[in-house]
């Protein structure tokens, strides 16, 4: 993202004015220092604006770019519904409805990875959030498509330069 971005008022951001309403309304009604509502509402204007950034902006690229795309999108929305399959690029290809050359050099123009980048770093977020949570690491590797465990510790170290049991481990001391 660039370091701002701004989303007027437009025919394209009928949303805003309706989330603009919703905020005011809410931060007038409520005076508490923490309010639940207003920060989902502020949460989910970010995200509008995200999407609007990601849809109207032609200088964007990132992996951003491949939640606008429409097919693209249906490929990451199946990586996401289903972490654990054994995703390659011809079935992730078939989910968006592109062949496979097209479906690989559309994804990495778009965002700058490869797709099986893109799902080795998804899975590997899931895998930080359930070793956090107290799983054991092999239930974590089977949750998110690894064969193995040590596959799955040898991908997880690449990744964040740590050890999966470390991070599980983290989590008892806290």
């Amino acid at each position: 993202l660039p370091a701002v971005f701004v989303i007027e008022k437009n025919e394209t951001t009928p949303w805003l004015m309706r989330l603009y309403a919703l905020i005011l309304e809410e931060s007038l009604i409520s005076r508490q220092q923490s309010n639940p509502i207003l920060n989902r509402l502020c949460e989910l204007l970010f995200s509008y604006a995200l999407r609007h950034f990601a849809e109207h902006d032609s200088r964007s690229s990132g992996v951003l770019t491949l939640f606008a795309h429409p097919q693209l999108n249906k490929a990451i929305e199946a990586i996401h519904a289903r972490p654990n399959r054994d995703w390659g690029l011809v079935s992730l290809a078939e989910c968006a409805g592109m062949s496979r050359t097209q479906f690989a050099q559309t994804f990495k123009q778009l965002s700058q990875w490869t797709p099986m980048q893109y799902l080795t770093w998804w899975r590997m977020q899931l895998a930080w959030t359930h070793l956090s949570a107290g799983e054991s690491v092999a239930t974590v590797a089977e949750k998110i498509g690894y064969q193995s465990e040590a596959a799955f510790s040898r991908a997880f170290r690449k990744q964040f330069g740590e050890n999966a049991g470390a991070v599980r481990r983290a989590r008892n001391t806290n």
